[in-house]
């Protein structure tokens, strides 16, 4: 069989040759020549290679041939000097995603990943690895994040479509006033104490409460500031009603040596956890979590009357979506809708809002109806 000969082409659309046994192209970026194996002894796999670069190159997507061997380390570690120079705060969280990722495909291409192979991954993590849901997806938006900064530095092509799988509804541990009480027993009076209750009045994260100190306290507001906040928002809490009172509390047990408002043993408030865990267990509240609190918060200044957007102010949340799945409806709630809603029907029926005919005899009116029909 005769051989294919190179076929020649017009200015500026590239060629095709032959090294050895194999096709390769070559064509013209950014004024220098690139070239390309096809690592096929097929003519028209060159050619296709060949259409697919200069259309690429076309739309602006063409990347250098050096890009397209970026692994998924080099991509991660783009991501995490990103986050490193903008400072953000989930730097620890990403870390671990990405030495989670380097285990599991750390020196695969970017090019090469596609979503059956990424869905295969987050089954395995799920079945075999005993990750979360929730922890899988944050991995996946992880390596999302970095692929879409890599096209930034036209260091990759295409977007990355990642598998994200369903998630368990969000928690629903929350305390009423007598539940707190009762917990708030358990806890020692060394500071801690007084800490969980504000955290409690309030719906504050503990990173923010924990960060407080008496220079932000202004006058009649507490000023939250924005780099110990989560999302980097700086805020005011009025000085008022329960948020007063312990405050003027920690004002008596204030520590001279320690500059934030809520310590313990001359310090600031570090982790409780198994103090925690032990006072939840003792109040019949075990696997309750602190951030629990906050969601009580959220469920205590609605039911108060307070109105949403005010709530939302009080307790830091930007968004409703994120507010909305904090306050929960419990079983009493829905329960004393409908006996609301009781209340409302039985009153309501009682004042007709039209006038009603007095009540006849349906018999005489059949009688007098036909009377009439055999008058005519």
């Amino acid at each position: 069989m005769k051989e294919k000969k190179e076929k020649k082409r017009s200015y500026g659309k590239g060629r095709i040759y032959r090294r050895g046994k194999t096709w390769s192209i070559s064509y013209c970026q950014d004024g220098v020549e690139q070239r390309e194996s096809s690592k096929s002894t097929a003519y028209a796999v060159a050619l296709d290679l060949l259409r697919k670069r200069l259309g690429e190159q076309e739309a602006g997507t063409l990347i250098s041939k050096e890009a397209r061997k970026l692994t998924v380390r080099e991509a991660l570690a783009l991501l995490v000097g990103d986050y490193e120079r903008r400072g953000c705060r989930s730097l620890r969280a990403l870390k671990g995603h990405v030495a989670t990722w380097d285990v599991a495909m750390g020196d695969l291409e970017v090019a090469k990943l596609d979503f059956p192979l990424l869905d295969a991954q987050a089954r395995d993590w799920l079945n075999e690895g005993g990750a979360s849901a929730a922890t899988i997806n944050r991995r996946m938006a992880s390596l999302r994040k970095a692929v879409r900064l890599a096209i930034r530095h036209k260091l990759a092509a295409t977007r990355l479509e990642v598998p994200h799988l369903d998630e368990r509804a969000p928690r629903d541990g929350f305390l009423t006033p007598a539940d707190f009480s009762a917990l708030a027993s358990h806890l020692p009076d060394d500071g801690l104490r007084l800490f969980v209750r504000f955290l409690y009045a309030t719906g504050m994260r503990v990173g923010e409460a924990r960060q407080l100190e008496w220079r932000d306290v202004d006058g009649t507001v507490l000023r939250i500031r924005g780099a110990t906040t989560k999302n980097g928002a700086a805020r005011t809490l009025p000085i008022a009603g329960v948020v007063a009172e312990i405050l003027a509390e920690a004002r008596q047990r204030r520590c001279l040596q320690c500059l934030t408002i809520f310590h313990r043993k001359r310090g600031p408030i570090g982790l409780f956890r198994k103090t925690w865990a032990a006072a939840t267990k003792a109040a019949g509240h075990e696997g309750l979590l602190v951030h629990d609190l906050r969601r009580s918060a959220v469920r205590n200044l609605i039911r108060s009357g307070v109105p949403e957007r005010i709530a939302m102010g009080v307790t830091g949340h930007k968004t409703r979506a994120v507010f909305d799945r904090y306050n929960i409806v419990s079983a009493a709630d829905l329960d004393a809708g409908l006996q609301t809603l009781g209340a409302y029907l039985a009153s309501a029926s009682k004042t007709p809002t039209v006038e009603l005919l007095p009540p006849h005899d349906s018999h005489k009116v059949c009688e007098s109806g036909a009377d009439v029909a055999a008058s005519r």
